[in-house]
């Protein structure tokens, strides 16, 4: 089962409150809602952005671009991806981010936005991170795109945008309290973003999941454009601290069922 292979986490367990079959609902939704969608990303280490979230987003927006989708990528400062149409959101106050977000939502109208190892708010409307560090100064507020009604969060640690769906059941005041209409949980962000294009590739009758080559040549492309490993804060070839043979073995099961499949 795809949930199984992408929700084996070494951080949090939350297996007993998720949805049955989160990501195939997930992925349904994102193929009824494709017109326009607006990929929201990276996450604030060590001065840089670090690699999980990153890489599934340039994945998913090339598939969801094969697809005939108008896609527009959200990021603040510390994450540049040049492959897309890509907005800058600045890191302002509350409510310069309010009018900022609603002059995107206004401009784009995005048919669905997706949230990719997005920090979310606290109850305090602050940003932690893993280590319960407050890093809101180096956080722009891209909660406030979250008030439409067609969004999907994908997270791994309990911080990230998506979170709020779980918030009454985790008892952590660092658990983001910012909701999505789905949320896709996985051990690692980007293995949510693999599941979701899994599933994706069931429905529609194409691999979409990216080959083993093309996930090494685009992570060395990000550490080489400064990108970070999420738990080192280093720039190595690793995503959330493990090597890439781990993200690899993923894959692998995925490709699996796929092509068994189609």
């Amino acid at each position: 089962m795809i949930e199984n292979i992408i929700s084996a986490s070494r951080r949090i367990n939350i297996k007993n409150y998720l949805l049955p079959n989160y990501c195939a609902k997930a992925a349904d939704f994102l193929i009824e809602n494709k017109k326009r969608v607006g990929i929201i990303t990276g996450f604030f280490v060590n001065n840089a952005c670090e690699t999980d979230g990153p890489l599934g987003a340039r994945f998913l927006g090339e598939v969801l671009k094969t697809l005939g989708s108008d896609v527009l990528l959200l990021t603040d400062k510390y994450c540049k991806i040049d492959n897309f149409e890509r907005v800058e959101f600045p890191i302002m106050d509350h409510e310069k981010s309010k009018i900022f977000a609603d002059s995107i939502l206004e401009s784009f109208n995005p048919s669905l936005l997706i949230s990719i190892e997005r920090c979310g708010f606290t109850d305090d409307n602050r940003y932690y991170n893993m280590k319960k560090e407050d890093i809101t100064q180096y956080t722009a507020k891209m909660d406030y795109l979250f008030r439409i009604k067609n969004t999907i969060g994908i997270g791994d640690g309990g911080n990230e945008i998506g979170f709020g769906n779980l918030k009454n059941k985790l008892k952590d005041k660092y658990i983001s309290k910012t909701k999505t209409k789905h949320f896709v949980f996985a051990g690692v962000s980007n293995w949510g973003v693999y599941g979701l294009l899994a599933y994706m590739s069931l429905k529609l009758g194409e691999n979409f999941l990216p080959s083993l080559e093309e996930q090494s040549s685009v992570l060395k492309e990000l550490v080489k454009k400064g990108f970070v490993d999420g738990f080192s804060g280093e720039r190595e070839l690793k995503v959330d601290g493990l090597p890439l043979e781990s993200h690899n073995k993923v894959l692998e099961e995925l490709s699996k069922i796929v092509s068994e499949r189609i």
